[in-house]
């Protein structure tokens, strides 16, 4: 079971104990993730992530912080999303409040030293170089220009090297007056986690802050314009893809059928057996969702035979329409089904799965759900409501690709999805 407290300030407190656990996991979340970045400084509200991580008041070093924790026996990171920026702490119970007493200062009053500025740019450059050295990155950022065309959305969260050199400091400090506000905290803790101990604990930090207002954002409104493909021009053993169908899941129900949809299609029997056992044409593929407020893109990804990429997105189209025509069989559904509940039930024996598990669903739906109300849901998904939507998404005006080849053309493989999918 789930508690939830939230605070006069707007700050929400959400728990669930597990028995016989030692430790406890908490997790910070602030909706504060790339896209809030104001234009022509894509990457700020990650380099805020960075200045936030190097220290505060009681620890002003990142290597303090980290001693701190370690000391304990703990761990300690954080992760800045495309809708959030997650700060988190493990340790046994026992020591609660010496880490809160390091961690909880963080999101409240970080040193963000003008000192540890331009060393932490530089290191940010060079996590941006290493992103640019892994291929399959540089297909899913193309994708999502592709998608989201002049919205935050499209850009990298790490940002471009032009657009961190027009950061300043006064920059990260008023990211973090705007944004770390305790209406845009979400603070869970899972484990060894007494909610009414864990909340009094919170309150001692959070309650004496003023809420404010976060600056407003403008939604994405999605406008099918496909078939729509990016060629990178990139030499490589491998051609790598992903080809992405948008989707806008509103209620728990319809998130639910999309997993379902892509747990089928990423299963064995599916696209692998096809273009892996059969074909021979990759070692991996495979289908996921990227999932956003925004936005949900269903998407195959895979590293295909290099000469034959066309041939791969051909009989992937293929694959698909023969989904959306045939279906899914009763058996086949009620087997991926198991998957899905099994899957869920692994993932909630560790209190970090927990946690991640009570943060998505209260980002998507407003508030955490149950796993009971989650497995419910799961078993009312029908055949029919896969084959609808699957036939409302793979679509040629739905579907968009992002390659990395240096001799096919974006035209052939528009012509090669609108006549596949059609």
């Amino acid at each position: 079971m789930f508690s939830t407290t939230t605070l006069g300030n707007g700050l929400k407190i959400i728990t669930h104990e597990q028995p016989g656990v030692e430790s406890v996991y908490i997790d910070i979340e602030v909706s504060a993730g790339s896209k809030y970045c104001p234009s022509g400084k894509e990457g700020l509200a990650h380099f805020v992530e960075h200045m936030i991580m190097n220290g505060t008041k009681d620890y002003p070093s990142g290597l303090d912080l980290s001693r701190a924790i370690q000391n304990l026996g703990g761990k300690l990171n954080a992760t800045t999303w495309k809708e959030s920026v997650n700060y988190w702490v493990k340790v046994l119970y026992k020591d609660l409040d010496k880490a809160a007493e390091i961690f909880f200062p963080l999101v409240i009053s970080p040193l963000l030293s003008e000192n540890e500025f331009a060393g932490e740019r530089k290191i940010i450059l060079e996590e941006i170089a290493r992103a640019q050295d892994r291929l399959e990155r540089k297909v899913s950022d193309s994708l999502f220009k592709i998608v989201f065309g002049n919205h935050p959305l499209a850009h990298p969260g790490l940002g471009y090297p032009e657009t961190l050199a027009r950061i300043k400091h006064a920059d990260i400090t008023s990211f973090v007056s705007e944004f770390y506000v305790p209406g845009n905290i979400v603070i869970s803790a899972s484990g060894k986690a007494p909610h009414e101990r864990f909340v009094e604990l919170v309150k001692s930090y959070f309650s004496d802050i003023k809420n404010r207002l976060a600056p407003s954002y403008t939604g994405f409104e999605y406008h099918q314009s496909g078939p729509r493909a990016v060629v990178l021009a990139e030499e490589s053993k491998q051609a790598s893809l992903i080809l992405s169908f948008p989707n806008s899941p509103q209620k728990l129900h319809d998130h639910m059928v999309e997993r379902v949809l892509v747990s089928i299609l990423m299963s064995r029997e599916r696209l692998s057996e096809r273009l892996r056992e059969k074909e021979h044409l990759a070692y991996e593929v495979g289908m996921r969702s990227f999932r956003l407020r925004d936005l949900s893109l269903p998407s195959v990804f895979g590293g295909f035979t290099y000469s034959e990429v066309a041939k791969s997105v051909s009989i992937i189209c293929e694959e698909l329409k023969r989904f959306k025509d045939d279906g899914v069989p009763t058996e086949e559904l009620e087997k991926i089904k198991k998957v899905v509940e099994v899957s869920l039930l692994f993932d909630l024996e560790s209190p970090g799965k927990w946690s991640e598990f009570i943060l998505d669903w209260n980002h998507f739906l407003g508030d955490p759900i149950e796993p009971e109300k989650f497995l419910n849901e799961l078993e009312k998904v029908s055949a029919d409501e896969i084959r609808e939507l699957s036939q409302k998404i793979f679509v040629p005006e739905n579907a968009y690709l992002s390659v990395s080849h240096k001799n096919v053309t974006a035209k052939e493989l528009e012509d090669i999805l609108r006549a596949g999918l059609s």
